[in-house]
């Protein structure tokens, strides 16, 4: 291919096809000049022609997009892949510089502005953010007419199992009432965890119970804790729980939390009365009755129920209710003393029932 020619009578020197430094910045050219005398005579040059560049060409990255990865964690500084661009032109207008224009949001990662090195500029959480996108610019160091080509970077976050579950609150202070059904659901636990699949994936446990007598069981999957025994204000009036919140990482780098829980058992009146003592008693005829009555027993029973926040559960309260259709007597309703209200005649009356109890005249 001829690239030069030369006007046979002015020596002019003109290009023929258009020069491409990248291709070949150096000609050599061999001239002859002759004259018509006769014998004619001639001499002979090298022309050097050297080629200048232009800043034609702008960096040319190997491809549009790069993933890399990234473990959560990593050392501050650390390098963590690199971009390259290249430029076929020559001296500045080839040297190429990098710079991030877009993206990194948290301002997590730097570029080197010569190598094209992408290092994190502070820690990496993959709490934080899973994966980042930057859009890095290599532009090459014309003075006059700098090019530029952009780059799509996305950093990916390996999540590393560095947090623990985390319960809603602690204590967890419950109350219910007594004899609740099997399997009756009496609270559910919540512990979140930050990290991601079977490093946030938790499951739960009871870790202890006071008393030890597995009155509860948790699902480990819902953190339901169910009743397993009914509960019976009479035998038990608190429970305490140790629970556990434990991730699913591999063996060895597993995280866990606890906290206590508990639960007072509210009385219900499934108790009745159970009467105390003899339930028969002699008294004598012609007593002399004062203005407060003549004092014959004291009605003893008790109640298992309970009178917590004044319940009533285990208050009694004492009346007759059959055998007293004369008056003869009186009980009072909160002590349960039963008293001769009137004088007896042997001749009148023979016994009285109340209560079950039976009550012997005698002459």
């Amino acid at each position: 291919m001829k690239y030069f020619a030369i006007h046979p009578r002015t020596g002019l020197i003109t290009t023929l096809e258009v020069l491409d430094f990248e291709l070949k910045n150096k000609y050599t050219l061999g001239v002859i000049a002759r004259d018509h005398g006769s014998p004619a005579r001639s001499s002979s040059s090298s022309i050097v022609i050297h080629v200048g560049d232009e800043n034609d060409g702008r960096p040319i990255f190997l491809s549009q997009n790069l993933t890399i990865k990234v473990v959560e964690n990593i050392k501050t500084g650390s390098i963590i892949g690199r971009v390259e661009a290249s430029d076929w032109d020559s001296g500045e207008n080839g040297r190429v510089s990098y710079s991030i224009i877009g993206g990194n949001v948290f301002d997590v990662f730097a570029v080197n502005v010569s190598s094209g090195d992408i290092y994190c500029i502070r820690e990496v959480d993959y709490e934080e953010a899973s994966s980042h996108s930057l859009a890095v610019k290599a532009v090459d160091n014309s003075p006059y007419n700098p090019k530029s080509s952009t780059i799509g970077v996305v950093v990916e976050v390996v999540d590393t199992n560095d947090n623990p579950p985390v319960f809603e609150k602690d204590p967890v202070l419950l109350s219910r009432k007594e004899n609740l059904p099997m399997g009756y659901t009496v609270y559910t636990f919540t512990a979140t965890d930050r990290d991601s699949g079977v490093n946030g994936t938790v499951n739960y446990r009871i870790e202890s119970q006071n008393p030890n007598k597995g009155y509860f069981v948790i699902d480990p999957l819902s953190g339901e804790l169910k009743v397993a025994i009914m509960l019976d204000y009479e035998e038990v009036k608190q429970v305490s729980l140790v629970i556990q919140a434990e991730d699913q990482c591999h063996m060895g780098c597993r995280h866990k939390s606890t906290i206590t829980a508990w639960l007072s058992v509210i009385d219900v009146n499934d108790n009745t009365p159970v009467f105390k003592g003899n339930s028969s008693y002699s008294v004598f005829e012609n007593e002399i009755v004062g203005p407060q009555g003549f004092p014959v027993t004291h009605i003893i029973a008790t109640d298992a129920d309970s009178n917590v926040d004044e319940s009533g559960n285990g208050v009694l309260a004492f009346s007759i209710i059959d055998g007293n259709e004369e008056g003869h007597f009186a009980i009072d309703r909160s002590s349960g003393e039963c008293t001769l209200k009137t004088f007896l005649w042997f001749c009148s009356v023979l016994l009285f029932m109340s209560f079950g109890f039976v009550f012997y005249l005698l002459k």
